[in-house]
């Protein structure tokens, strides 16, 4: 566990360095206790000094609402929630207008 712990700020730099080249806002629906949140989502953002827009669960309404309101310039999304994004009828292209990844 020792290394694990100490491999987690190279990630979170890495993570920046890859994709985060503007201050960044992101929506986060992904658990805190999972790894990739914690480290990819919630380290990566707060480094550059970004804006992290917290739901605490999943619900249609208030995503789309999240989507509308804040104009996330990245998204990590698990394939259920795409799968959402392609299919809901709520969700248009322009919700993404200012996406430059997701992943």
């Amino acid at each position: 566990m020792m290394k694990a712990r100490h491999t987690l700020p190279w990630k979170t730099m890495l993570s920046k360095r890859s994709f985060l080249t503007e201050q960044p806002v992101t929506l986060c629906v992904l658990p805190l206790y999972h790894i990739y949140a914690l480290n990819v989502t919630m380290g990566a953002t707060m480094y550059c000094g970004g804006k992290i827009v917290m739901l605490p669960k999943f619900e249609p309404k208030s995503f789309i609402e999240a989507l509308e309101t804040y104009k996330p310039t990245f998204l990590h999304l698990a394939p259920p929630l795409l799968a959402f994004c392609a299919d809901h009828d709520g969700v248009t292209p322009e919700m993404f207008s200012r996406v430059n990844y997701m992943l």
